[in-house]
């Protein structure tokens, strides 16, 4: 059916996960020595790291389409005005965190960032997609942040939907 792309989404992201672990492994291998044309630890990265680009694609392409094409056209722009308004105000308040995460050795944050996004998509995604079918916007829960969001929002944005019956569809 339409929504078959979400069983892509577990599977995706927990090779990544696993991907991720296995680049911290690559510290295992022996490193360039005197008698060795290849580097085993490189050739490891190289081969692990394109790998866990690909699982990234398979989970983000589709759920961005998802977003994209999923609200009435009426609500595509605020949908994605504030899916993008969330993903930089993550990565701004994120930055701390990972500057934080700078003083751990390399394999260390990469192990926990495979963990996290493994208990992320099985914990938080898995049963988040139960109740995703019938979502709609109209059924986000008001409250302090969401209050907070549309004020935010309204010093940024003034969104006006203007021609629209000018567009031609299919």
């Amino acid at each position: 059916g339409t929504d078959s792309w979400k069983r892509l989404l577990i599977p995706s992201a927990t090779g990544m996960g696993l991907c991720l672990i296995l680049v911290a492994l690559s510290q295992l291998l022996p490193g360039k020595g005197s008698g060795n044309m290849v580097n085993p630890q490189l050739l490891w990265l190289f081969c692990v790291l394109p790998v866990t680009g690909v699982f990234g694609g398979i989970y983000l392409i589709p759920l961005t389409s998802f977003i994209q094409l999923r609200p009435a056209d009426k609500d595509k722009g605020k949908v994605i005005g504030v899916s993008n308004f969330f993903t930089f105000v993550a990565s701004a308040l994120l930055g701390v965190l990972f500057a934080g995460r700078g003083l751990l050795p390399p394999a260390v944050t990469f192990i926990l960032d495979g963990l996290a996004a493994i208990l992320f998509v099985n914990l938080v995604v898995r049963r988040s997609m139960r109740t995703f079918k019938d979502f709609a916007l109209k059924d986000v829960p008001g409250g302090a942040s969401t209050m907070l969001l549309r004020a935010l929002l309204w010093l940024r944005y003034k969104v006006a939907a203007k021609g629209l019956e000018d567009i031609p569809i299919g």
